[in-house]
């Protein structure tokens, strides 16, 4: 088991959360509130101010908790190793790449042509790094906030699945349901982590493109110090000897600046141009001077366009990553109830529909946007008609503490509301919405197509809140709804694995 006195989260983490998101989705809601409080009011209120570190406070006393009652491994635990060793692969594999391609380019025992090495070793790696490195990345960071395409969502929807299932091949009955599930979620909610898993991704990338380049360095480090190696250059076009001075001195710009070393100069280029003897060509290098010329200057072009770049995105690629933890909000709807279970619990006294009694709501941080501080009302048409409707804005007020910004009706048809939903997607102002639903109408798939239409128009990250109401009676427009009313709803909505669909429960707290 890894050190739980890391505070930082880890993707092993976010899996292990995941997990028992999806156990807690299926069970009770008074066992869940009754175990969180107690667990809030234990060990918890020390992190109240911070959410980051009180969930990640609560998965390790839930992981702890697993293992007393089952000693079997948790998914995320048991894919560390794996996400730990997969960057040191990529790195080692990246080194045999680059050793590889150097042999094939330098031949120990016969000169070594300087164009195709320059081109191979230097210069073809050095446009791969501008180009998958830093301009692709750079482009799709300004548009989507992320340096990587889709390589943090294969992460999430292949690589990290498949893995998890070699691992844990013998896993059997409602376990093996709940991983398969957890990873259905994972996948549904991979919009919340798609920057962590696209970093992870993208310093994987630049470990491997290291390795290429530390062992294309090694080679030449080694094979400098064990063989000899001649530099020639030669050319059927007519290209002269100024040409090729003006280019190897301009590429050894950066390390003369700064007085390291020196680049070949105009009578050491000529002297290293290939002479044609019969049918062969052949160069001559006798001098020692010259030969070390040349391997300083492809020494120094390998470190200077080749290794420092690299090292400078791992240096970015880690820097991003760390952001993208620290910058995980957990403001989603399921992290939202597991907050709200743990400091702000009510419980019912009386009859359905009596009063509620507060039971030590305890300290309750500043809430975060996208939240119920600012949301606009939609109703359909048979709500409207139910007696003391005209007192519907003074409900909310009492239920929310806040008063919408609008109460309009639909129809709670797609087709028919397109035009309507089209213009939510055009808002000035983009609060959220609440739909006011009859909790005992079952949650037929009508309703979870309208859902999805309406989060199409709304965006990815935008509030949507399921307001259930129980049924009427002659005081009051909205009753609290039945424990067996929510669950259906509460699993049925869970099938769109939307992470900002909030579902609130009528005149209670929302677990």
């Amino acid at each position: 088991m890894r050190n739980r006195k890391q505070s930082g989260w880890t993707i092993s983490d976010l899996i292990d959360l995941e997990f028992f998101l999806v156990q807690d989705s299926q069970a009770e809601e008074k066992s869940l509130s009754s175990r969180d409080r107690e667990l809030y009011l234990a060990q918890l209120k020390g992190y109240a101010q911070d959410r980051s570190a009180l969930l990640h406070r609560w998965l390790e006393l839930r992981r702890e908790s697993h293992q007393e009652d089952q000693p079997s491994p948790l998914p995320g635990e048991s894919i560390d190793p794996i996400l730990n060793i997969f960057p040191f692969v990529l790195f080692v594999f990246g080194n045999i790449t680059g050793i590889s391609l150097s042999r094939v380019v330098i031949s120990s025992g016969s000169y070594i042509n300087i164009f195709f090495a320059f081109l191979v070793l230097v210069l073809l790696p050095c446009l791969l790094t501008l180009v998958l490195g830093v301009f692709v990345p750079f482009l799709r960071f300004v548009r989507r906030r992320r340096p990587t395409g889709k390589g943090g969502e294969w992460i999430v929807s292949t690589l990290l699945p498949r893995l998890s299932r070699m691992i844990q091949r013998k896993m059997k009955g409602q376990k093996l349901i709940l991983m398969d599930q957890m990873w259905g979620n994972l996948r549904a909610r991979s919009s919340l982590y798609s920057s962590v898993m696209s970093w992870f991704a993208y310093r994987s990338f630049q470990l491997f493109g290291l390795g290429f380049s530390l062992g294309v360095l090694g080679t030449l480090v080694i094979l400098g110090l064990f063989t000899s190696m001649s530099f020639g250059w030669g050319t059927t076009i007519g290209l002269n000897d100024s040409f090729v001075y003006r280019i190897v001195d301009l590429t050894a710009t950066p390390w003369e600046l700064l007085g390291f070393s020196h680049s070949p100069d105009l009578e050491q280029v000529k002297a290293s141009l290939f002479a044609n003897h019969g049918n062969s060509p052949a160069v001559i290098l006798q001098e020692e001077n010259l030969r070390n010329l040349w391997a300083k200057f492809f020494l120094w072009a390998v470190v200077v366009y080749t290794v420092l770049p690299r090292l400078m995105l791992l240096g970015i690629a880690t820097w991003g990553s760390n952001r993208a933890y620290r910058r995980l909000s957990f403001n989603d709807a399921q992290c939202e109830s597991l907050v709200r279970r743990m400091q702000r619990p009510q419980v019912r006294t009386g009859k359905e529909g009596g009063p509620l009694e507060p039971c030590d709501p305890g300290p309750i941080p500043p809430l975060c946007q996208p939240r119920l501080d600012s949301f606009r009302v939609l109703i359909p048409a048979e709500l409207m008609k139910r007696p003391g409707y005209e007192h519907i804005e003074k409900e909310i007020l009492n239920e929310f503490k806040v008063c919408p910004v609008a109460i309009e009706q639909v129809s709670f048809d797609d087709s028919i509301d397109a035009h309507f939903l089209t213009g939510l997607s055009k808002d000035s102002d983009p609060v959220a919405v609440m739909l006011i639903l009859e909790s005992w109408q079952p949650c037929i798939n009508a309703t979870l197509t309208y859902l999805r239409e309406l989060r199409r128009a709304l965006g990815h990250d935008r509030l949507i809140i399921v307001c259930l109401i129980g049924r009427e009676q002659p005081d009051r427009w909205a009753t609290p709804n039945t424990d067996q009313d929510f669950n259906n709803w509460r699993l049925r909505l869970a099938r769109l694995g939307d992470p900002y669909l909030h579902l609130h429960r009528w005149g209670i707290t929302n677990e």
